[in-house]
C-alpha cells in the first residue's frame, strides 16, 4: 500500500488554503537590460541569474525584441467615461424617459457615437440604474371633491353597506400537482 505522503511525479497540488500565485512581471527596466544584452550578444543565462528571471522568460522577452510588453487580454472598452457620464446626465434630468428616448437624446448630444438600447441598459445597470415600469396617477385623485366624495362612500359602506351576504371559500386543498406530467411512462428505446 503507498503511503499517503509520497505522489506521483507532476505538478504539484496547491494546499486548499493557499492563495494563488500571481504572475511576476518584469520590470520596463529590466526588459530593457535583456534587450540591451541580446542585441550586444551577452549571455542571457548570466543576465538571467543576476535579474532573477527565469531564463525562459529572459529567451521569450529577447526574442520578441519589443521594449515594452503587450497588453494584456480583456475586451476593449467601446464608450469612454465621457458618454457614461452623457448618459448619467440624461437620465437625472429626465428620469422618466425610455431607452429609446434616451437613445436619441444621446444621439443628439454626440451624433458621431452610434450605442443601441441594450448597451445603454448595460452601461447604465453598471453603474446602479434600473429600469422600473413608471406609474402615473391620476391628475384628479387628490383633489379636495374627490376626496370627500371617498369620504363619503366610505361612511356609507361601513353604515348601509351592500344588501348582499358575501362568503369567501379557502381554496388552499387545491391539488397544486394536477398539472405535473409523469415522463416515466413515456419511454424512447435507446440505440
Amino acid at each position: 500500500m503507498e503511503d499517503r505522503d509520497t505522489r506521483r511525479p507532476g505538478r504539484p497540488r496547491k494546499a486548499p488554503d493557499e492563495q494563488k500565485k500571481k504572475y511576476a512581471r518584469v520590470s520596463p527596466v529590466d526588459r530593457c537590460r535583456i534587450i540591451d544584452v541580446h542585441r550586444r550578444g551577452g549571455d542571457l543565462k548570466v543576465l538571467s541569474e543576476t535579474l532573477g528571471i527565469n531564463i525562459k522568460t529572459v529567451r521569450s522577452i529577447a526574442a520578441t525584441d519589443r521594449d515594452t510588453a503587450k497588453t494584456r487580454g480583456g475586451s476593449s472598452k467601446k464608450f469612454g467615461p465621457d458618454v457614461v457620464d452623457a448618459l448619467q446626465q440624461i437620465v437625472q434630468e429626465n428620469p422618466s424617459f425610455t431607452l429609446e428616448q434616451i437613445k436619441r437624446a444621446l444621439k443628439e448630444e454626440m451624433p458621431n457615437i452610434e450605442v443601441s438600447t441594450s448597451t445603454i441598459d448595460r452601461l447604465l445597470d453598471g453603474h446602479g440604474y434600473s429600469v422600473k415600469l413608471l406609474t402615473q396617477r391620476p391628475v384628479d385623485r387628490n383633489r379636495a371633491d374627490v376626496k370627500q366624495l371617498r369620504r363619503r362612500y366610505a361612511q356609507w359602506l361601513q353604515s348601509e353597506g351592500t344588501t348582499l351576504t358575501r362568503y369567501y371559500i379557502d381554496e388552499t386543498n387545491f391539488n397544486v400537482k394536477t398539472t405535473y406530467i409523469r415522463r416515466i411512462h413515456h419511454l424512447c428505446r435507446t440505440g
